[in-house]
């Protein structure tokens, strides 16, 4: 599922771009960080308004969220009383204070809305973000989400191995069992965005053009008409050009657009991505 990331100044705004792309997304995320204070009150409403399941986030300074003159109690009585209007999904920080993550849980509890406890790092991939995802899952109560930022293709690996023990371990089956969120960010990262779905993670973030709510964020209609995001299963091949830079690189369109037209089965279950890279040696290794 590709979520749209909405980050306009206003509601109406955001239900333009979630109109211009409803094709070819599954969901939206509202990012009430960087809304003006006059759409707050308005908050409730928007999930009837804009039609197709949405998350609800508000994201601080240090977790890459656009600066607000809202105190921590504000943003607190912002988010509980958006609730009451049926939003699908809170994204809450995994480090979040504990009387913060209780209240909103109890509002969220009352709405029927899940919870994504949500963990960032824009320096790289932290050592031992399994077993931090794992805790944040807390048994399959809450949906852990990590997005991190690749600096090589070390990185890269690095999440695909984070996603191996969530999917093939029984501690990580068991804390991700309503489902995680492993996202790269950066343009070593992308390979992650685009096989989200292939290696177990319930969605990939997109931005509408001209905007971008984090490092990587590709369109949706790019993601599902050139790489035909909704296509790529976890026995899909996997082919790419590697090199530096390379996401300039008009290959993806070419190959893709010939795999679709494909009349081989095989063939066809196919996706060619851009592989940026030091050491093309170990793309291969990870594949």
């Amino acid at each position: 599922m590709i979520a749209l990331s909405c980050c306009e100044k206003t509601l109406e705004e955001n239900l333009r771009i979630i109109d211009e792309n409803r094709e070819y997304i599954g969901c939206a995320e509202i990012r009430v960080d960087y809304l003006q204070l006059a759409e707050y009150p308005k908050l409730a409403a928007f999930p009837a308004e804009a039609g197709l399941p949405l998350i609800l986030t508000f994201r601080l300074g240090c977790d890459g969220g656009a600066a607000s003159p809202a105190s921590e109690a504000g943003r607190l009585d912002v988010l509980e009383s958006a609730l009451s209007g049926g939003y699908g999904w809170i994204d809450i920080e995994d480090d979040a204070p504990g009387a913060y993550v209780r209240r909103l849980s109890l509002a969220a509890a009352t709405a029927g809305t899940k919870i994504i406890r949500s963990f960032h790092d824009f320096s790289g991939v932290p050592d031992g973000l399994a077993e931090r995802m794992i805790a944040a899952g807390d048994g399959g109560k809450c949906i852990p989400k990590a997005a991190v930022m690749c600096r090589d293709t070390a990185d890269m690996i690095s999440l695909l191995k984070t996603a191996r023990r969530l999917t093939d371990s029984p501690d990580g089956r068991s804390a991700a069992a309503a489902g995680f969120i492993l996202l790269g960010m950066g343009s070593c990262g992308v390979p992650t965005r685009i096989l989200a779905s292939a290696f177990g993670s319930m969605l990939t973030f997109a931005s509408a053009p001209g905007s971008s709510a984090a490092p990587g964020h590709f369109t949706p209609e790019l993601l599902q008409t050139v790489y035909r995001y909704s296509s790529i299963t976890r026995g899909s091949r996997i082919y790419g050009i590697c090199g530096k830079p390379v996401m300039h690189s008009a290959s993806p369109g070419l190959h893709n657009g010939w795999y679709d037209g494909c009349g081989d089965a095989e063939v066809k279950n196919s996706v060619y991505l851009p592989f940026e890279t030091d050491d093309p040696g170990r793309v291969q290794v990870a594949a």
